[in-house]
């Protein structure tokens, strides 16, 4: 359908709409080509994007803080095993994983999500899940300890 058939409404609207777009559209040229005004945004330095990035660098005093950025060497690897001195381990259970305050365990019945203070069924009272190293482990009031490293073969 041709413009000048629609009617009076649809014709203004769409004229509307194209000037608010062109309007729009200079405006951002205006301030993209803009190098000399300073823009009037509150904290604008902190909008990457706006901030205008490369000048702002250059105006920053260059500071040398002495630090020599030279790689010399590297960090040592972590010990193979951690070793845990707590009692023996608790036959029955198996440590899937520790979210937040709480501990994923895996035994006979299925899975049991348990926390500090939790009782578990003929086996005793939880006491601390920790991070020993690279390891976590479930520490019962009695000493016996879930999870960890596995155990290693006597010679």
């Amino acid at each position: 359908m041709a413009f000048w058939k629609w009617s009076g409404e649809e014709r203004g609207l769409t004229m509307l709409g194209l000037g608010a777009a062109a309007s729009a559209s200079a405006f951002a040229a205006f301030m993209l080509t803009s190098e000399t005004r300073a823009p009037r945004i509150a904290a604008i330095e902190h909008f990457g994007i706006f901030a205008k990035p490369a000048r702002i660098a250059a105006q920053r005093p260059k500071t040398d803080h002495g630090v020599d950025m030279t790689v010399t060497g590297g960090v040592a690897p972590p010990p193979l095993r951690a070793t845990i001195k707590d009692g023996p381990r608790l036959e029955g259970y198996k440590l899937i994983g520790v979210v937040g305050e709480e501990a994923i365990l895996l035994g006979d019945a299925g899975f049991r999500k348990v926390q500090r203070g939790a009782e578990l069924p003929d086996k005793g009272r939880i006491a601390a899940i920790e991070q020993r190293g690279e390891y976590w482990i479930v520490v019962m009031q009695d000493g016996a300890i879930i999870g960890g490293p596995p155990p290693t073969a006597a010679p």
